[in-house]
């Protein structure tokens, strides 16, 4: 992992404050290894993590830091090697790193294959079947002499594994006196089930020592869905994931910019990707009418650090292919808002896009798709909302008796204002029964079919 990012350099969610406690927490005596730190997916969990380690080292703490990211490792049988290795990396000793290894060795020998196939039973009670599986193994190699040799190391090493364990454990401690180890697993929730739920045994069973702290970057809800995987859908996956996990830590998906007001971090990151293209930031700016729309669609679907930065690319795409409907600095500003909403539900809404370009387009779906009702409509009024004038935009198109049926006229008069106000005051504003093509043209040019 790369950590030359700060946050000095950049600290546009204002975590540097929950990186400073969460360490605080870690020095502390308190015990709560493993602490989870919990996000979806796409939501700076990594860059977080980048930043808490390069802040640890700024602070001179007495945390050393190791930082795995399990999803490479996840092709192997077991983890147990990828964090030996990995914690063996912090050790600046040679002595005691090569003490560290030989107390390695003879855990890796019994918690291996084995093990990762059989789970921890054997710990409370010896698991026969692993013991027969390696008796097997030993006995396709041929000759007696050899079998007896082979049998006999096996009984050995399961006769010692509590023995061993405590050694290894014991060492760990000793190298850990002065400087506790924080070590960071991250991108477990990507990892095959079987994987991910053995790096979760093996932390509790062979690392559980007062000198090393383990912090989870991960997603809690994506890791109940492996829980589940692995052991059908009767586990109470939460429940599960508690005995491993003794603090969690939510990052937030907003932040402070004032003391009454909250920003959300992915429209916040998306605002100061736009302002590097001329055309997009000039209708992404406090005076366009695409900003405060945007807004709350971006809190409307829960949209992620990781999706802001795919909107923000499509963009570009769409405009770079576009020709004379690329979005402009000059671009009427209801016109750069409809597309820009093309781009966005070509990015992530697959069923809108499938009905727009097949012209099945409904009042169903735009209320589904804005969070907008009729009922916002059934009386006159003054509000100035962006969202439910590009509401009143679309369902404007239907004839004037059924739309008459649908919403009082009078009902309608400030949202036709509004509406022009979109459109230069009406000279521009598109013909009924065009409107939905606009939004459906900005997802044939991401089809390349336009």
């Amino acid at each position: 992992m790369s950590c030359a990012t700060t946050f000095t350099e950049r600290d546009e969610f204002n975590r540097k404050p929950i990186a400073e406690r969460l360490i605080l927490l870690l020095e502390s005596p308190l015990d709560v290894s493993p602490t989870v730190l919990d996000g979806p997916w796409g939501s700076g969990k990594t860059e977080f993590c980048s930043k808490l380690i390069n802040l640890i080292k700024e602070k001179e703490s007495k945390l050393a830091c190791v930082y795995i990211d399990a999803y490479k490792f996840d092709h192997s049988d077991d983890p147990l090697v990828m964090m030996i290795s990995s914690i063996a990396a912090a050790i600046p000793d040679e002595d005691q790193k090569k003490n560290y290894f030989k107390k390695a060795i003879p855990i890796t020998k019994v918690l291996g294959k084995t093990v990762a196939k059989a789970g921890f039973g054997w710990l409370l009670k010896t698991n026969a079947d692993g013991v027969l599986e390696k008796i097997d193994d030993a006995l396709s190699d041929g000759g007696n002499d050899l079998i007896d040799k082979g049998v006999e190391r096996i009984f050995k090493d399961f006769e010692k594994v509590d023995e061993n364990l405590e050694l290894f454990k014991k060492c760990l401690e000793e190298i850990t006196k002065d400087k506790h180890f924080l070590v960071i697993i991250d991108e477990l929730d990507r990892c095959k089930p079987s994987f991910a739920l053995s790096v979760l045994e093996k932390v509790k069973h062979v690392f559980e020592v007062p000198g090393v702290n383990f912090l989870f970057s991960t997603n809690t809800t994506q890791l109940c869905a492996v829980v589940k995987n692995q052991y059908g859908n009767e586990i109470d996956a939460e429940d599960y994931l508690n005995k491993f996990f003794k603090f969690s830590v939510k990052l937030p998906d907003t932040f402070n910019t004032t003391r009454y007001e909250n920003k959300q971090n992915s429209y916040h990151l998306f605002l100061s990707l736009v302002q590097t293209a001329d055309g997009l930031k000039h209708h992404f700016s406090e005076r366009g009418s695409a900003a405060p729309f945007f807004e709350y669609i971006f809190s409307y679907y829960k949209i992620s650090l990781r999706e802001a930065e795919t909107f923000y690319n499509n963009l570009l795409v769409y405009n770079t292919i576009a020709g004379e409907r690329a979005i402009k600095e000059n671009t009427i500003w209801g016109y750069g808002l409809l597309l820009s909403f093309g781009v966005f539900l070509y990015t992530f809404d697959d069923r809108a896009t499938k009905r727009l370009l097949n012209k099945q387009f409904n009042l169903e779906e735009l209320e589904t798709i804005l969070g907008v009702t009729l009922k916002d409509f059934k009386s006159k009024s003054n509000e100035r909302n962006i969202v439910k004038a590009v509401f009143a935009f679309f369902i404007s198109e239907y004839k004037d008796e059924v739309l008459a049926s649908l919403i009082e006229p009078k009902a309608m008069e400030p949202w036709n204002e509004r509406i022009k106000g979109l459109f230069q005051e009406g000279f521009d504003v598109p013909d009924k029964g065009s409107r939905a093509e606009i939004v459906a043209n900005a997802c044939r040019t991401l089809q390349l079919i336009l």
